[in-house]
């Protein structure tokens, strides 16, 4: 069986791809790394076909057709509870004060995140560790979800659970960017809020104010 791994560089995807190999050689595995524009091109543009596909913790969306192609065998790994689909989900858990962290496995759709649930973990965290502590949790619960049920992704045993996606609360990539826009005549509470459910240091995208066609990035002080 041909399988495609999907995923981000770096860990946890090199562990998933590891773990994966070693408890299932019998299959052919290929890991995907689509994190730039070059390499969705060249992706998108040679012949391919997976008899099953797993995303994890992958930036890429999958054309439909592709999905379509396995007969229904594509799964992925979100890094954030059902209550949070969409993108940068620990994000906004975190502006809405829900310091918990999760993970779900779904069936992949052409609409993102609104496939039938398998499987989810969820991990209170400490408030003060703000948006960055709840997304390192989030990501290891992503791996912690991932093996436990990949016997099951690769024999296709998997069982829904019957939790269903908090539709209401979906995100996209443009509302993250409004939310990192900090008008300059927002209060000190406010700002404060902002800050803590927005900045994450190893984020290229970060919150900003623009002043006079400037563009200003926050960077914290000592101490604040």
């Amino acid at each position: 069986m041909r399988i495609h791994l999907f995923t981000s560089a770096g860990e946890p995807g090199d562990t998933a791809h590891a773990f994966a190999e070693a408890q299932h050689p019998e299959h052919r595995w290929r890991r995907l790394l689509l994190d730039t524009p070059e390499k969705r091109a060249a992706w998108e543009a040679e012949p391919r076909h997976a008899d099953l596909i797993i995303s994890f913790l992958n930036p890429y969306i999958l054309p439909a057709a592709d999905l379509e192609a396995t007969g229904g065998r594509a799964y992925n790994v979100h890094p954030s509870t059902p209550e949070y689909p969409g993108n940068d989900s620990p994000f906004f858990a975190a502006w809405d004060g829900r310091f918990v962290a999760g993970a779900t496995l779904h069936r992949m759709e052409p609409r993102v995140d609104s496939g039938e649930i398998y499987d989810v973990c969820e991990r209170p965290t400490d408030p003060t560790g703000g948006v960055v502590e709840l997304r390192v949790v989030s990501r290891q619960l992503a791996l912690g979800i991932l093996l436990r049920n990949l016997r099951g992704i690769v024999e296709d045993t998997l069982v829904p659970n019957g939790q269903r996606w908090a539709l209401a609360n979906k995100r996209t990539r443009a509302d993250f960017l409004e939310m990192c826009r900090i008008d300059p005549s927002i209060d000190e509470a406010d700002l404060d809020r902002r800050l803590t459910a927005f900045y994450h240091p190893g984020n290229r995208t970060r919150p900003y104010v623009e002043l006079h066609g400037r563009r200003f990035v926050y960077e914290p002080t000592a101490g604040r």
